[in-house]
């Protein structure tokens, strides 16, 4: 049987990509608008958004925007697997608090804000 953990970067960085698309589920991100509210890797987001998208049935839903010339020509939301996922995971101990501490801190940290 497998267990649920959330030790690695992957797992927090797809964490973290869930949590966002979940409290924001009718809003469409582009990896680098989620990396710029996640502080999560921009080319991490990409990799994992693609995998994401292209599993059957998807975790998350794909859009165009714009022209394939562009780097963000894609913009995810949340699939019902992927809310299926979320739930799951938080069934299983998903550390939310830490990893929203961690989102607040990289926050922080782009605004130029001292710790307090």
């Amino acid at each position: 049987m497998h267990k649920a953990h959330f030790n690695g970067k992957y797992d927090s960085s797809k964490s973290k990509l869930f949590m966002l698309l979940v409290d924001n589920a009718n809003t469409w991100f582009s990896p680098r608008e989620m990396h710029s509210i996640l502080g999560v890797p921009v080319e991490s987001l990409r990799w994992q958004c693609r995998r994401l998208h292209n599993a059957r049935p998807p975790y998350i839903r794909r859009r165009l925007i714009g022209d394939k010339w562009h780097q963000d020509c894609y913009q995810y939301g949340l699939g019902a697997r992927g809310m299926r996922w979320y739930v799951n995971a938080m069934a299983a101990g998903l550390p939310r608090e830490r990893y929203m501490q961690e989102i607040r801190a990289w926050q922080r940290q782009r605004d130029g804000i001292k710790n307090e």
